[in-house]
């Protein structure tokens, strides 16, 4: 069989951190199919609004690709769900092929139009990234498994670089302006229970946004180099991708994960940059409030000190991983 996975919504590069190690687990365990990437939904890549006059224009490649098992992921499962994915998944099973849904999330508020749909529609296989998220889909389909994000597994099946770098924290915001940092110091290392973070909310972000440039923004802190790295890459300005010191973007997802291995800490606004950080054995902080995003940490028995992640996660990620593993083995049974 041919077996395609959705694998191109980096205008968040977090997508990528869990897109490329499904990638990669599926060709490496199904070793008698061919495996290949496509594109996700063009309006989720590219951010086209429901009433844009040019998304009549887009080409949706998706219902020419010559495949058998179309693999889906991600926070798809809200309120855009049917709008993205409706239309193709009516196609795959109309056409007599069939789909996955892995590594999934959606959230408890949109939930009951896309039971439905995929109650009509069921796809072959379904896991989910967090425990709610199998609670209200487990239904659609009896291969359902709940699991973890497949991004806690870049460790595992992505060949990472090491850098030639050392004592450099990373400082990952996409809500601004970033926060004031402190922290103390003993014998070189990070003492986590001291770390302070004191947000400053202002209800004019999105405009001031856009001057954030003129602040100044540290390049050390104590004797700690930071690197920031930047997962929204769909900017179109200057001053928005390059407005920090030592600002890091890159076309190519997989550049970002030299970062996070080597790292000393990871300090995010966003969950996927944190996920990385642990993958890699490395302690991350996830500052604001990600609601129930965020309890994709929750099926792994993490330790926190001051909110802080810890990384003692290795065990735990290849038991998961294990399991997983045999669950997508027996699927294909």
């Amino acid at each position: 069989m041919k077996i395609i996975i959705e694998n191109s919504t980096w205008n968040n590069v977090g997508d990528a951190f869990y897109q490329f190690p499904m990638y990669e687990i599926i060709k490496n365990t199904l070793t008698e199919h061919d495996v290949f990437m496509f594109d996700g939904p063009i309006y989720r890549a590219f951010k086209i609004s429901s009433g844009n006059f040019f998304k009549k224009n887009a080409l949706d490649i998706r219902k020419i690709l010559e495949a058998d098992i179309f693999v889906f992921s991600g926070p798809i499962l809200g309120n855009n769900f049917i709008y993205h994915y409706a239309e193709v998944i009516k196609f795959i099973k109309d056409s007599g092929k069939n789909y996955m849904i892995l590594s999934s999330f959606g959230d408890s508020k949109s939930h009951k139009e896309n039971v439905e749909f995929l109650m009509k529609y069921p796809p072959l296989a379904f896991s989910s990234r967090t425990k709610k998220t199998f609670d209200i889909y487990s239904k659609v389909t009896k291969n359902s498994y709940n699991g973890i994000c497949n991004a806690f597994f870049i460790s595992k099946v992505i060949p990472t670089l090491n850098l030639n770098l050392k004592d450099y924290l990373i400082f990952n915001f996409y809500s601004t302006p970033e926060p004031i940092i402190d922290f103390n110091i003993k014998e070189n290392n990070i003492q986590l229970e001291s770390i302070k973070i004191k947000e400053k909310k202002n209800y004019f972000n999105r405009v001031l946004r856009h001057l954030d440039f003129l602040r100044n923004h540290p390049i050390k802190l104590h004797n700690k180099k930071i690197i920031r790295t930047v997962h929204d890459i769909s900017y179109k300005f200057s001053h928005l991708n390059f407005g920090r010191k030592n600002s890091y973007l890159s076309y190519n997802p997989l550049n970002y994960l030299p970062l996070y291995k080597n790292c000393e800490l990871t300090i995010s606004d966003r969950v996927h940059a944190c996920v990385a950080s642990l993958s890699f054995n490395k302690p991350a902080m996830l500052v604001g409030d990600w609601g129930e995003r965020a309890e994709l940490f929750q099926r792994l028995n993490i330790q926190k000190v001051n909110n802080v992640f810890l990384p003692t996660l290795e065990h735990q990620i290849n038991q998961e991983y294990i399991e997983y593993v045999n669950w997508l083995k027996n699927v294909f049974k």
